[in-house]
């Protein structure tokens, strides 16, 4: 740590607060976070923001402010980075609705995301050819990568769906 080497100083220390300091000034935000989450003092909550905000999990970063001031409501970096953690928040927000998504000129998106967790979006539906086109550009390998779940899970859940659709 002293030599400046975060990444050796994160991967030798045994303190958790030290081990998420060294981690996040060695640019390795998600574990930092991770390592802060652990620890339940308005500190580690602060530096679990700080974390998040530099990973662009500007949300989850507010988020860890407010448990930092609910921790302790006097701490003043907490006050100060909760209201840039929010600036920053409303800043993409209005940016992404300020933004020209290309579809009047045939641009468009390269991906669909669901994300209204800000109640701004708009409700839409997509028909069923559409959605089946998103899952068409993906090779099975990496379908079965992306599949969320234990393989035992994933195999019983497809079995019981094809008895249940045999049996109709």
């Amino acid at each position: 740590m002293n030599n400046r080497d975060f990444t050796a100083a994160a991967d030798l220390f045994h303190d958790p607060a030290w081990r998420a300091y060294a981690l996040l000034r060695a640019g390795r935000y998600a574990e930092a976070a991770e390592t802060y989450g652990f620890i339940e003092t308005a500190a580690a909550a602060n530096g679990e923001g700080v974390a998040l905000l530099r990973h662009r999990q500007y949300r989850d970063g507010v988020r860890a402010f407010e448990k930092a001031l609910m921790r302790d409501p006097t701490q003043a970096a907490a006050q100060a980075n909760l209201k840039v953690a929010q600036a920053i928040v409303d800043y993409v927000e209005s940016a992404q609705l300020a933004s020209d998504t290309g579809e009047e000129g045939g641009i468009g998106a390269d991906d669909i995301v669901f994300d209204n967790e800000s109640g701004q979006g708009d409700e839409m539906l997509l028909d069923r050819a559409e959605a089946d086109g998103l899952a068409a550009g993906l090779s099975t390998q990496d379908w079965t990568r992306a599949v969320d779940t234990q393989v035992g899970d994933f195999l019983a859940t497809r079995f019981l769906l094809e008895a249940v659709r045999g049996a109709e």
